[in-house]
């Protein structure tokens, strides 16, 4: 039986989760649980208030995004001297002693600054989509060969899993830092990854965790090319990409990625697409005026104990 460990704090950022959230905090009612809401619109409020009491509930007066709620959960945690938390997905559901499985496999391999359960689906009969591709062959050879043999090893070290259910000791937090700010939701998770491996931590998958990422109904939309949020992806794209603390020689990759939007420019204006051309001009503008941004990102993300008290 799972018994409650006071030393680790779970943290749910939430946003018109009703599909969800009660299948959620049923999977960690025997841990301490604090769930930061983004000033959802529909009953997610009112129904942990109502059915799941002892949840320590932080409402946010409006949409502050995923990594600066989860920035709030984190210090909830440090002001309460915990030794992990645990950051979970609103629409994730742990399986039984998911998360003692990973505590002991911290306890045992130190190093890592971020352990994951295995996700799977929603309903649990296959491996989530998204998460079975950070294990494919090139990024660790071992782990589908391993599973076939029935041969798991603990812990099996990845470039990168996302933020739907990450194990984070609260002493790596307080050197590498939380959720970098200028990420307001998507990309915030690979920037810490990145921050994890310039400070020395690995990062890990712990085969015998378990939980489900039930995500099957969130669609999957491309922007148009050019659109507003066309617009807000580029400038995630070179936040992440400019971003990497573990690349060195940033000012270099500014002047390839400017040369080669004004390549693009000159060749539509060239051949009288006009419009065209002046939004591969509007990238480059939002380019040049980002990057004093992405320099003061990297400078603080360089540095350690820059996030939290």
């Amino acid at each position: 039986m799972e018994m409650k460990d006071t030393s680790t704090i779970i943290i749910i950022v939430t946003y018109n989760a009703m599909p969800w959230i009660h299948a959620c905090l049923s999977s960690v009612k025997t841990y301490d649980v604090v769930v930061v809401d983004n000033a959802s619109t529909d009953e997610t409020v009112t129904y942990i208030e109502s059915h799941f009491p002892a949840v320590h509930l932080i409402k946010a007066t409006e949409n502050i995004g995923f990594g600066q709620a989860n920035n709030i959960g984190i210090q909830y945690a440090l002001n309460r001297s915990a030794d992990y938390v645990f950051l979970l997905n609103q629409d994730a559901y742990l399986q039984k002693d998911a998360l003692t499985h990973l505590l002991v496999a911290h306890k045992n391999h130190s190093s890592f600054g971020i352990l994951s359960p295995v996700h799977f689906n929603g309903d649990g009969t296959t491996l989530d989509r998204k998460f079975s591709n950070y294990l494919v062959y090139d990024y660790n050879p071992n782990f589908y060969g391993d599973a076939i043999n029935g041969n798991l090893q603990e812990i099996y070290e990845v470039e990168f899993v996302n933020a739907a259910g990450w194990l984070i000791p609260v002493d790596v937090i307080r050197k590498v830092g939380g959720f970098d700010p200028v990420f307001f939701m998507y990309g915030e998770d690979d920037n810490l990854s990145h921050r994890m491996k310039f400070h020395g931590y690995k990062i890990g998958v712990v085969s015998k965790a378990h939980m489900h990422h039930d995500r099957k109904n969130v669609p999957n939309k491309i922007p148009t090319q050019f659109s507003k949020e066309y617009f807000k992806e580029r400038r995630l794209f070179y936040f992440s990409k400019l971003g990497n603390i573990n690349k060195r020689g940033v000012d270099i990759i500014l002047a390839k990625e400017v040369k080669k939007l004004n390549k693009e420019f000159w060749r539509n204006i060239l051949s009288f697409k006009i419009n065209r051309g002046k939004f591969f001009r509007r990238e480059k503008k939002m380019l040049q005026n980002i990057y004093p941004e992405i320099l003061e990102s990297r400078k603080r993300n360089e540095a350690l104990n820059s996030y939290f008290k």
